[in-house]
């Protein structure tokens, strides 16, 4: 018996997430998502371009767009089946889609929702820790990841013993896709937990040469940082993923507001989506981790605190930049998008970049070839500090520039061998996706070190064989 996994992103890079499982004339696939940066421009053909005549389930491992940005295309190429995803995941899905057609497809509202109705018939939510049967070869199982609110890693059982001999989905073969984890005690999100078993292992690398700081030790950093900041009178701009790291965010920040480490200021949310996504996190608070609930339930809201501004039309939007360009700071602002690709923060580094009484903070990855990479490259030399090409024009860098690593939504190498070394009954094979060339060299040797078989995924057919 073999199997065949194809993989059609990720592969040279933290985006474009697409992997393709294949046995007896089935198939599953395992996300669906753009490309960003620099790999956009390598891919800027998204139509789908291989074969999907198997396909018997799309598996989403959350609602982040490198993930789930090519299921309109996959539906124009004329998948017809479900959809799967986690319970949280099948309501962050469709807001997402919606925003990202509105933005990068068309204006046409009607054209929109057609779209948007059709991947809601089309969605299948799944409880964590409950087997899916998909098909004749395939079943699933949802597991937390604590990447962003409803991610999960997924556990394919294939069917490997047909006939007499198959029992239910007793005799099976285990392939494990991370996704992409989260690192553990992060708020609101429960930590996730290793599976049993994996015959085979997917995983992600992004962080898989770099550490992170804990909870407390990045709480501190956030705090020294917007201390110094502040201390200038300046403006600090936070971009920010509309989901998950804006969440998180605010969840901080109201600790710090709370307990009075700050003097009172304007934290202003500058972001339609990521305040359509708060108040679905307000509702899905059923699947928030213990201690948020907590939190919730001795009457402290996350995401209600003083001086917290939630700012949605365009109107406001530019309300808000005159008042900043006339007051000055001191203020905080969380604006979308998290590498600084477009949206609303644009217009506020346009603004605010150059005044060095300001300050840029970065609290997730930036890919290369996005504007969020070249602020920090070119930005970190005080020195030698250069400039930056936004909306087609040079913006001089005279802000501080600070990442904070610790509030990555994704596991450091540490936190990544941890998990792998918790899985009982080991990955005969592992392939590497999600992640630059050194990361995943670095995460390779950590893994080869505990004697397991790692290969770095490319864009090709892999065919495994699996013994009984």
């Amino acid at each position: 018996m073999s199997i065949a996994l194809e993989f059609h992103g990720a592969t040279e890079g933290v985006t474009g997430s697409c992997h393709q499982i294949s046995f007896a004339k089935e198939s599953l696939l395992i996300d669906c998502g753009i490309f960003q940066g620099k790999e956009a421009r390598a891919h800027s053909d998204l139509t789908i371009n291989f074969d999907i005549s198997t396909l018997k389930g799309l598996i989403l491992t959350h609602a982040h767009l490198d993930h789930i940005g090519r299921v309109p295309y996959l539906l124009a190429a004329g998948y017809t089946g479900p959809i799967y995803t986690s319970i949280p995941t099948s309501h962050l899905v469709p807001k997402q889609l919606e925003d990202a057609l509105k933005i990068g497809f068309t204006k046409d509202q009607k054209l929109i929702m057609r779209v948007i109705n059709v991947l809601k018939r089309r969605i299948v939510p799944c409880k964590y820790k409950q087997w899916i049967s998909v098909s004749d070869s395939f079943k699933i199982k949802f597991h937390p990841a604590g990447h962003i609110l409803g991610s999960a890693f997924v556990e394919v059982a294939v069917r490997v013993i047909s006939g007499k001999n198959y029992k239910g989905f007793n005799n099976t073969k285990r392939i494990v896709f991370s996704g992409d984890l989260g690192a553990p005690y992060t708020p609101i999100l429960s930590m996730p937990q290793s599976p049993y078993q994996a015959d085979i292992l997917v995983l992600e690398s992004t962080y898989g040469n770099r550490t992170h700081s804990g909870r407390k030790g990045r709480r501190n950093s956030l705090l020294s940082v917007l201390k110094k900041s502040l201390s200038d009178n300046g403006i600090i701009i936070i971009p920010a993923f509309a989901i998950g790291r804006t969440q998180e965010l605010l969840y901080e920040l109201n600790e710090i507001v709370e307990n009075k480490k700050l003097p009172r200021l304007p934290v202003i949310i500058d972001s339609p989506l990521a305040n359509k996504f708060t108040a679905l996190f307000s509702d899905l608070k059923a699947f928030w981790d213990r201690e948020s609930k907590r939190s919730l339930k001795g009457g402290d809201n996350p995401f209600l605190f003083p001086g917290l501004v939630y700012v949605n039309s365009h109107k406001d939007h530019l309300k808000t930049l005159r008042w900043l360009n006339d007051k000055g700071g001191p203020a905080i602002v969380i604006a979308g998008s998290g590498m600084c690709t477009g949206g609303r923060v644009v217009n506020y580094l346009k603004d605010f970049l150059p005044d060095h009484r300001n300050d840029i903070l970065f609290v997730g990855y930036q890919a290369y070839g996005t504007p969020g990479r070249d602020i920090i490259t070119y930005g970190s030399n005080k020195r030698r500090r250069g400039h930056v090409t936004i909306d087609g024009k040079q913006i001089s860098i005279g802000a501080g520039i600070y990442e904070l690593s610790g509030y990555s939504a994704h596991a450091d190498k540490d936190n990544l061998v941890r998990w792998v070394k918790r899985i009982r009954r080991k990955p005969s094979k592992i392939f590497l996706v999600h992640g630059e060339t050194e990361a995943k060299k670095s995460l390779k040797n950590q893994l080869n070190i505990m004697g397991l078989d790692v290969t770095v995924a490319r864009e090709k057919r892999y065919v495994i064989n699996l013994e009984p």
